[in-house]
């Protein structure tokens, strides 16, 4: 019990004394009064209320204690040698057991032995029944006082009433992947309740018998994870306008959502919106959208050009194009198919069925994601990191290459952005407390100056704040889920003579295989390849 205990909390010592240090946030009085007793340590309430009220990480130092056994209460009041009553007071002072050790006589009564355990300090939780049993029982120990232990308040939650997408489609058993559910965009109303938050419990600070006072933790509140368009009201947070909601790391936003009902054809013309478009049929071809965020096509594309500067591309059907066919997305692009087009996303391409004579290139992965995924004919595939397709069909004219990374670079890149949102935390934790400071006083006219020079400054050190956290995390997800300094998987159709290159190294097939997985090793600065032969 102990050694489990000390998961949450542990007592070290060092040259200047005894320290407790704090692992983790859920503690109560229970726990860390029984743990420091078995260590002969009693903490004074105010030493406890400290612990109780300490977050993880925290350090305390212990100089308020005392040992345990002059804590322990064995008191054996004798009257005349011919009646004794033993008192005991259990050691974190919560329970006092009475034994009567001789025959009572008349002198002896209830009210004088309440009497007499007021007198040893026992006032909280008498059970006078109790003490009218022991006198009916000489010599059985019968407990007469029990204390009032804390309880412990309950933290905050937040219920968030709705999911981040995830671009990534559901893979069906027939290896098929359904794109007609996906629905990247999610509308969203004026007024809708987006999260609601059950308020922190207060703690119920409880009484030992000697009348003591045992402090509790109260509950920690929480704050809702929410951004631009979302407004909060007490225990509710809510979308300030009609729009679409978007995700920033953990955080939410509403973002303004153009919702086109049918196609984009010449009833509708070309679209140019600052926020997120949703089209819940095609775009017909020689037609241009262009969006800052998503771009959802619950249809399909036919020979346009589509454009999301800062976020994804998703496509419900296929894209059908020639040479004026082009898809760019700032993320992510999906897609059911791909046909005679170009793709371009600073993240990933998802293709489900097939892709045949296009031009892909992505800042991070292409994958085709379905069993049946297959590479058909004449196409160029340029991606960062990774690729994976199912099939391929032979075609001398293939191009499919990895750039591939650098591992040691971007484990720096990482170590240099955690420090700077290390950095960015304590900035906006300071401007956090001094904005909550100006806004107890909004009567006062220098407050509200205040309040509208610290605001924006707020505001854009978490928009700095969140880019840097979607960066690191990019990075972070190439480098677990790419083997080596760049990988190809290829399950079926490699033939003798095909040509891949990782990092610039090629790599000629010298007879067929299947389930081919390469990667270039960063150690030994070759290209590793793990097959079955066919």
């Amino acid at each position: 019990m102990r050694k489990k205990l000390e998961n949450k909390f542990k007592v070290s010592k060092k040259a200047d004394g005894v320290y407790l240090h704090i692992y983790s946030s859920n503690i109560n009085s229970h726990e860390i009064i029984n743990y420091l007793y078995q260590l002969d340590i009693i903490p004074s309430q105010e030493l406890l209320g400290r612990i109780l009220n300490s977050k993880p990480g925290s350090e305390i130092f212990l100089d308020q204690v005392t040992p345990a056994e002059d804590q322990l209460y064995n008191l054996n009041l004798i009257l005349d040698d011919s009646v004794g009553l033993n008192i005991v007071m259990s050691p974190d002072r919560m329970q006092a057991h009475l034994t009567i050790t001789s025959q009572a006589n008349s002198d002896i009564d209830e009210e004088y032995i309440l009497n007499q355990l007021l007198e040893v300090g026992i006032c909280f939780g008498i059970n006078k029944q109790a003490v009218r049993e022991a006198l009916l029982n000489p010599g059985m120990e019968v407990e007469v006082a029990r204390g009032r232990y804390a309880i412990d308040g309950r933290d905050a939650h937040i219920d968030y009433l709705y999911q981040k997408p995830d671009i990534k489609p559901v893979l069906c058993d027939d290896g098929t992947v359904d794109y007609y559910d996906l629905g990247y965009i999610v509308p969203i109303q004026a007024g809708d309740i987006i999260a609601r938050r059950q308020p922190a419990v207060p703690g119920q600070p409880g009484m030992d018998v000697t009348g003591q006072a045992i402090p509790a933790r109260d509950g920690r509140n929480l704050r809702f994870k929410v951004g631009k368009g979302v407004i909060v009201n007490n225990d509710y947070a809510l979308a300030e306008f009609d729009g679409a909601l978007s995700w920033c790391n953990d955080t939410i936003l509403v973002t303004r959502v153009l919702i086109i009902p049918g196609d984009v054809d010449f009833s509708v013309g070309n679209i140019s919106f600052m926020g997120k478009v949703l089209i819940q049929g095609s775009i017909k071809e020689g037609f241009i959208v262009e969006a800052d965020e998503d771009i959802e096509i619950r249809g399909g594309i036919d020979n346009s050009r589509v454009v999301s500067r800062r976020g994804s591309i998703t496509v419900h059907k296929g894209v059908i194009g020639s040479k004026a066919c082009c898809l760019t997305a700032g993320k992510n692009i999906a897609a059911k198919f791909a046909q005679e087009a170009t793709l371009e996303a600073g993240q990933s391409v998802y293709i489900n069925e097939y892709i045949l004579r296009c031009q892909i290139k992505a800042g991070d992965s292409v994958l085709l994601q379905g069993r049946r995924g297959i590479i058909l004919g004449m196409n160029s595939v340029l991606a960062r990191a990774k690729i994976k397709v199912a099939n391929i069909q032979n075609c001398k004219s293939l191009d499919l290459r990895v750039e591939g990374i650098n591992r040691r670079l971007c484990y720096e890149q990482v170590r240099d952005l955690n420090a700077k949102i290390v950095k960015l935390e304590d900035s906006m934790g300071i401007l956090s407390d001094v904005i909550r400071t100006y806004r107890n006083n909004l009567d006062d006219s220098h407050t509200l100056v205040k309040l509208q020079q610290y605001l924006p400054e707020y505001i854009h050190l978490t928009e700095e704040y969140n880019q840097l956290v979607e960066r690191r995390n990019s990075i972070v997800a190439i480098l677990r889920s790419t083997r080596g300094d760049g990988m190809i998987e290829i399950g079926g159709g490699l033939e003798a003579g095909m040509l891949f290159s990782i990092k610039n190294e090629p790599v000629i097939l010298k007879k067929r295989l299947r389930n081919i997985r390469m990667y270039y090793d960063t150690d030994e600065k070759k290209i590793i390849i793990i097959t079955d032969i066919s």
